[in-house]
Protein backbone atom coordinates (compact mmCIF):
# COMPACT_ATOMS: atom_id res chain seq x y z
CA UNK A 1 0.00 0.00 0.00
CA UNK A 2 2.81 2.41 0.87
CA UNK A 3 4.53 1.66 -2.43
CA UNK A 4 1.29 2.34 -4.32
CA UNK A 5 0.82 5.69 -2.60
CA UNK A 6 4.45 6.64 -3.32
CA UNK A 7 4.07 5.64 -6.98
CA UNK A 8 0.84 7.65 -7.26
CA UNK A 9 2.62 10.68 -5.84
CA UNK A 10 5.39 10.31 -8.43
CA UNK A 11 2.79 10.09 -11.18
CA UNK A 12 0.85 13.15 -10.15
CA UNK A 13 3.53 15.48 -8.89
CA UNK A 14 4.31 18.85 -10.41
CA UNK A 15 5.47 18.48 -14.02
CA UNK A 16 8.19 21.10 -13.63
CA UNK A 17 11.80 20.03 -12.99
CA UNK A 18 13.40 20.98 -9.70
CA UNK A 19 16.93 21.96 -8.77
CA UNK A 20 18.41 19.65 -6.15
CA UNK A 21 18.91 20.92 -2.64
CA UNK A 22 22.37 22.34 -3.42
CA UNK A 23 20.83 24.65 -6.03
CA UNK A 24 22.54 22.95 -8.97
CA UNK A 25 20.50 21.78 -11.92
CA UNK A 26 20.73 18.01 -11.72
CA UNK A 27 18.06 15.36 -12.46
CA UNK A 28 18.31 13.77 -9.01
CA UNK A 29 14.91 14.93 -7.79
CA UNK A 30 13.16 13.79 -10.96
CA UNK A 31 13.93 10.07 -11.00
CA UNK A 32 10.89 7.77 -11.13
CA UNK A 33 11.04 4.11 -10.12
CA UNK A 34 9.73 2.03 -12.99
CA UNK A 35 8.08 -1.21 -11.78
CA UNK A 36 9.27 -4.54 -13.15
CA UNK A 37 7.06 -6.19 -15.73
CA UNK A 38 6.61 -7.98 -19.01
CA UNK A 39 5.62 -6.57 -22.38
CA UNK A 40 5.68 -7.41 -26.07
CA UNK A 41 8.43 -5.47 -27.81
CA UNK A 42 8.34 -4.62 -31.50
CA UNK A 43 5.59 -5.18 -34.04
CA UNK A 44 4.88 -7.78 -36.70
CA UNK A 45 3.34 -5.06 -38.88
CA UNK A 46 6.41 -2.86 -39.05
CA UNK A 47 9.87 -2.57 -40.58
CA UNK A 48 11.98 -5.73 -40.62
CA UNK A 49 14.28 -4.42 -37.88
CA UNK A 50 11.25 -4.11 -35.58
CA UNK A 51 10.22 -7.77 -36.04
CA UNK A 52 9.32 -10.17 -34.66
CA UNK A 53 7.18 -8.97 -31.79
CA UNK A 54 8.61 -10.77 -28.76
CA UNK A 55 7.85 -10.92 -25.05
CA UNK A 56 10.42 -9.50 -22.66
CA UNK A 57 10.82 -9.14 -18.91
CA UNK A 58 12.17 -5.85 -17.57
CA UNK A 59 13.53 -5.44 -14.05
CA UNK A 60 12.63 -2.39 -11.99
CA UNK A 61 14.91 0.62 -12.52
CA UNK A 62 14.93 4.39 -12.23
CA UNK A 63 14.30 6.68 -15.20
CA UNK A 64 14.37 10.46 -15.23
CA UNK A 65 10.94 11.98 -15.67
CA UNK A 66 12.37 14.51 -18.12
CA UNK A 67 14.92 14.74 -20.88
CA UNK A 68 18.19 16.37 -19.75
CA UNK A 69 17.77 20.13 -19.99
CA UNK A 70 20.05 22.89 -21.21
CA UNK A 71 20.45 24.05 -17.58
CA UNK A 72 21.48 20.56 -16.41
CA UNK A 73 23.95 20.11 -19.24
CA UNK A 74 25.35 23.58 -18.58
CA UNK A 75 26.03 22.59 -14.96
CA UNK A 76 27.97 19.57 -16.22
CA UNK A 77 30.01 21.54 -18.78
CA UNK A 78 30.90 24.33 -16.35
CA UNK A 79 31.85 21.92 -13.56
CA UNK A 80 33.90 19.54 -15.70
CA UNK A 81 35.26 21.67 -18.52
CA UNK A 82 33.94 19.10 -21.00
CA UNK A 83 33.96 19.91 -24.71
CA UNK A 84 31.22 18.31 -26.79
CA UNK A 85 31.85 16.58 -30.10
CA UNK A 86 30.50 19.64 -31.91
CA UNK A 87 32.93 21.92 -30.10
CA UNK A 88 35.88 19.57 -30.66
CA UNK A 89 35.26 19.44 -34.40
CA UNK A 90 34.46 23.11 -34.85
CA UNK A 91 30.74 22.56 -35.32
CA UNK A 92 28.65 25.71 -35.40
CA UNK A 93 25.59 24.18 -33.69
CA UNK A 94 26.36 23.28 -30.09
CA UNK A 95 24.45 22.37 -26.94
CA UNK A 96 23.89 26.08 -26.24
CA UNK A 97 21.72 26.48 -29.33
CA UNK A 98 18.16 25.82 -30.39
CA UNK A 99 16.88 24.03 -33.51
CA UNK A 100 17.53 27.14 -35.62
CA UNK A 101 21.15 27.43 -34.48
CA UNK A 102 20.53 30.46 -32.23
CA UNK A 103 21.94 30.55 -28.72
CA UNK A 104 19.22 30.01 -26.15
CA UNK A 105 18.39 32.90 -23.80
CA UNK A 106 18.23 32.31 -20.06
CA UNK A 107 14.46 31.93 -20.35
CA UNK A 108 14.94 28.80 -22.49
CA UNK A 109 17.18 26.84 -20.12
CA UNK A 110 14.46 24.29 -19.29
CA UNK A 111 14.20 23.13 -22.89
CA UNK A 112 15.82 19.73 -23.51
CA UNK A 113 19.43 20.01 -24.58
CA UNK A 114 19.97 19.20 -28.26
CA UNK A 115 22.94 18.99 -30.63
CA UNK A 116 24.53 16.41 -28.31
CA UNK A 117 26.05 13.13 -29.45
CA UNK A 118 25.91 9.71 -27.81
CA UNK A 119 29.48 10.35 -26.69
CA UNK A 120 28.38 13.59 -25.03
CA UNK A 121 25.46 11.86 -23.31
CA UNK A 122 27.76 9.15 -21.97
CA UNK A 123 30.21 11.76 -20.69
CA UNK A 124 27.34 13.42 -18.81
CA UNK A 125 26.33 10.08 -17.27
CA UNK A 126 29.92 9.39 -16.21
CA UNK A 127 30.26 12.82 -14.59
CA UNK A 128 26.93 12.49 -12.81
CA UNK A 129 27.95 9.07 -11.50
CA UNK A 130 31.24 10.40 -10.18
CA UNK A 131 29.52 13.37 -8.56
CA UNK A 132 26.84 11.33 -6.78
CA UNK A 133 28.47 7.95 -6.18
CA UNK A 134 25.58 6.25 -7.99
CA UNK A 135 25.79 4.73 -11.45
CA UNK A 136 23.83 6.72 -14.00
CA UNK A 137 23.51 5.53 -17.58
CA UNK A 138 21.34 5.77 -20.66
CA UNK A 139 18.25 3.54 -20.76
CA UNK A 140 18.46 0.39 -22.81
CA UNK A 141 16.34 0.19 -25.92
CA UNK A 142 14.05 -2.39 -24.29
CA UNK A 143 13.63 -0.27 -21.14
CA UNK A 144 12.82 2.74 -23.27
CA UNK A 145 10.07 0.97 -25.26
CA UNK A 146 8.64 -0.64 -22.12
CA UNK A 147 8.19 2.76 -20.48
CA UNK A 148 7.10 4.61 -23.64
CA UNK A 149 4.33 2.10 -24.26
CA UNK A 150 3.02 2.23 -20.68
CA UNK A 151 4.37 -1.17 -19.69
CA UNK A 152 2.38 -4.27 -20.65
CA UNK A 153 -0.22 -2.13 -22.45
CA UNK A 154 2.32 -1.29 -25.20
CA UNK A 155 0.28 1.67 -26.39
CA UNK A 156 0.88 3.26 -29.78
CA UNK A 157 2.21 6.50 -28.28
CA UNK A 158 3.20 7.42 -24.75
CA UNK A 159 -0.10 9.26 -24.28
CA UNK A 160 -2.15 6.23 -25.44
CA UNK A 161 -3.57 4.80 -28.65
CA UNK A 162 -5.62 7.74 -29.87
CA UNK A 163 -4.94 11.16 -31.32
CA UNK A 164 -3.14 13.73 -29.15
CA UNK A 165 -5.46 16.10 -27.29
CA UNK A 166 -4.19 19.16 -25.39
CA UNK A 167 -1.68 18.26 -22.70
CA UNK A 168 -2.26 14.57 -23.45
CA UNK A 169 0.11 14.80 -26.37
CA UNK A 170 3.45 16.45 -26.83
CA UNK A 171 5.69 18.69 -28.86
CA UNK A 172 5.16 16.78 -32.10
CA UNK A 173 4.75 17.35 -35.84
CA UNK A 174 1.46 19.26 -35.94
CA UNK A 175 -0.47 21.90 -37.88
CA UNK A 176 1.53 24.65 -36.19
CA UNK A 177 4.81 23.10 -37.34
CA UNK A 178 3.45 22.60 -40.84
CA UNK A 179 2.61 26.29 -41.09
CA UNK A 180 5.99 27.30 -39.63
CA UNK A 181 8.22 25.01 -41.68
CA UNK A 182 6.15 24.40 -44.80
CA UNK A 183 5.51 20.71 -44.15
CA UNK A 184 2.89 18.84 -46.13
CA UNK A 185 -0.42 19.08 -44.30
CA UNK A 186 -1.47 15.44 -44.56
CA UNK A 187 -2.01 12.77 -41.91
CA UNK A 188 1.09 10.87 -43.00
CA UNK A 189 3.26 13.92 -42.26
CA UNK A 190 1.67 15.59 -39.24
CA UNK A 191 -0.91 15.01 -36.53
CA UNK A 192 -3.84 16.75 -38.22
CA UNK A 193 -6.15 18.74 -35.97
CA UNK A 194 -3.51 19.26 -33.28
CA UNK A 195 -1.49 22.32 -32.25
CA UNK A 196 0.94 21.79 -29.41
CA UNK A 197 1.70 25.48 -28.85
CA UNK A 198 5.43 25.37 -29.66
CA UNK A 199 7.46 25.98 -32.80
CA UNK A 200 9.84 23.12 -32.07
CA UNK A 201 10.92 21.80 -28.65
CA UNK A 202 8.99 22.66 -25.50
CA UNK A 203 10.25 23.15 -21.94
CA UNK A 204 10.38 19.73 -20.29
CA UNK A 205 7.23 18.90 -18.36
CA UNK A 206 4.99 21.01 -20.60
CA UNK A 207 2.81 17.97 -21.33
CA UNK A 208 1.23 15.35 -19.09
CA UNK A 209 3.35 12.35 -18.04
CA UNK A 210 2.36 8.92 -19.22
CA UNK A 211 0.92 6.23 -16.94
CA UNK A 212 4.36 5.40 -15.55
CA UNK A 213 5.05 9.04 -14.72
CA UNK A 214 7.46 9.90 -17.57
CA UNK A 215 7.19 12.90 -19.91
CA UNK A 216 8.00 13.54 -23.56
CA UNK A 217 8.72 10.01 -24.78
CA UNK A 218 6.70 10.47 -27.97
CA UNK A 219 7.70 14.06 -28.60
CA UNK A 220 10.09 16.93 -27.91
CA UNK A 221 13.37 15.21 -28.85
CA UNK A 222 14.32 11.74 -30.01
CA UNK A 223 16.61 10.12 -27.45
CA UNK A 224 19.88 8.22 -27.36
CA UNK A 225 19.79 4.73 -25.83
CA UNK A 226 22.62 2.67 -24.42
CA UNK A 227 22.58 -0.14 -27.01
CA UNK A 228 24.51 -0.76 -30.16
CA UNK A 229 22.09 -1.04 -33.08
CA UNK A 230 21.59 -4.13 -35.22
CA UNK A 231 18.74 -4.56 -37.68
CA UNK A 232 18.75 -8.31 -37.02
CA UNK A 233 18.91 -8.24 -33.20
CA UNK A 234 15.30 -9.02 -32.30
CA UNK A 235 15.21 -12.71 -33.35
CA UNK A 236 18.10 -13.49 -30.98
CA UNK A 237 17.23 -11.05 -28.20
CA UNK A 238 17.40 -12.45 -24.65
CA UNK A 239 14.01 -12.74 -22.98
CA UNK A 240 15.07 -10.76 -19.92
CA UNK A 241 16.66 -7.27 -19.81
CA UNK A 242 18.30 -7.31 -23.26
CA UNK A 243 21.15 -4.87 -23.68
CA UNK A 244 21.70 -5.07 -27.43
CA UNK A 245 24.64 -6.43 -29.43
CA UNK A 246 28.12 -6.39 -27.94
CA UNK A 247 29.46 -4.25 -30.77
CA UNK A 248 28.39 -2.23 -33.77
CA UNK A 249 28.90 1.00 -35.67
CA UNK A 250 25.73 2.85 -34.65
CA UNK A 251 23.82 3.44 -31.44
CA UNK A 252 20.06 3.14 -30.99
CA UNK A 253 17.88 6.27 -31.11
CA UNK A 254 14.28 6.06 -29.88
CA UNK A 255 11.19 8.22 -29.80
CA UNK A 256 9.52 10.86 -31.88
CA UNK A 257 10.54 14.50 -31.88
CA UNK A 258 8.92 17.85 -32.65
CA UNK A 259 9.37 17.12 -36.36
CA UNK A 260 8.73 13.37 -36.60
CA UNK A 261 5.95 12.04 -38.85
CA UNK A 262 3.17 10.20 -36.98
CA UNK A 263 4.14 6.71 -38.18
CA UNK A 264 7.70 7.27 -36.96
CA UNK A 265 6.45 8.53 -33.59
CA UNK A 266 5.01 5.13 -32.61
CA UNK A 267 6.81 3.58 -29.64
CA UNK A 268 8.08 0.50 -31.51
CA UNK A 269 9.93 2.55 -34.15
CA UNK A 270 13.72 2.26 -34.23
CA UNK A 271 16.38 4.66 -35.45
CA UNK A 272 20.14 4.73 -35.12
CA UNK A 273 23.18 6.89 -35.61
CA UNK A 274 26.94 6.89 -35.25
CA UNK A 275 28.01 7.84 -31.70
CA UNK A 276 29.10 11.27 -32.94
CA UNK A 277 25.78 12.11 -34.60
CA UNK A 278 23.94 15.18 -33.33
CA UNK A 279 21.15 17.50 -34.39
CA UNK A 280 18.33 19.79 -33.40
CA UNK A 281 15.87 16.97 -32.79
CA UNK A 282 18.09 14.66 -30.73
CA UNK A 283 18.71 14.58 -26.97
CA UNK A 284 18.74 12.11 -24.07
CA UNK A 285 17.54 11.24 -20.57
CA UNK A 286 19.27 9.28 -17.81
CA UNK A 287 18.49 6.01 -16.08
CA UNK A 288 19.85 4.29 -12.98
CA UNK A 289 19.70 0.76 -11.57
CA UNK A 290 18.04 0.21 -8.19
Amino acid sequence: MLYFLWWLLCLNNDTKPNANQTGNFLPLDNMVQIPAGKFTMGSNNAELDEQPAHELSISSFYLCKYEVTVAEFKTFVEASGYQTDAEKTGGTETWKMDHNGFERPNSDQQHPVMHVSWNDAMAYCKWLSQKTGKTYRLPTEAEWEYVAGNGAKHTKYDWGNGAPIGKKGGSIADEQGAAQFGWTQADYMIFLGYKDGYEASAPVGSFSPNELGICDLSGNLSEWCQDWYSESYYPSSPASNPKGPTKGSEKVIRGGSWGTAPADTEVHKRDSGEPGRRGGSLGFRVARDL
